[in-house]
């Protein structure tokens, strides 16, 4: 009886230890800048691409971007712009000697599917505590 009891206890044991990791998974892309202090994190239902995601990601923490710009499709004057809005969020972090010391800014990235076009509004600033004091 104690060995049918110890069984079923390891069972529900790896069963709940499963689900609780794969419910802890999070789909969200976070990019690490460690030179600039900042972290850009896009949510877990962006539709962009990671080359994408890198692209807007570094034009938020370096103002420009790494590649050359490209426009494949420049229609738009005639058809109008497809538009994709996302949120993203940039934490900057260690900007402050004291606690709270990190800037948590959340982006409206609007970007047109058949051009160049990109507009990133800052929505807001948030100053958070996410570091220890050195």
């Amino acid at each position: 009886m104690k060995k049918i009891f110890g069984i079923a206890i390891a069972v529900i044991l790896v069963a709940s230890l499963t689900i609780t990791c794969f419910a802890g998974t999070v789909n969200t892309i976070v990019f690490e800048y460690e030179e600039m202090n900042s972290t850009v994190i896009f949510g877990e239902d962006s539709s962009y691409s990671d080359t994408e995601k890198k692209y807007i990601a570094d034009i938020l923490v370096y103002g420009t971007s790494n590649q050359p710009t490209v426009q494949p499709r420049a229609w738009c004057w005639l058809t109008g712009h497809e538009l994709t809005t996302e949120y993203v969020t940039v934490i900057t972090h260690k900007v402050y000697t004291t606690a709270p010391r990190c800037v948590k800014e959340r982006y409206k990235v609007v970007t047109c599917d058949n051009c160049d076009h990109e507009e990133m509004t800052l929505v807001s600033t948030t100053i958070i505590s996410c570091c220890p004091v050195d």
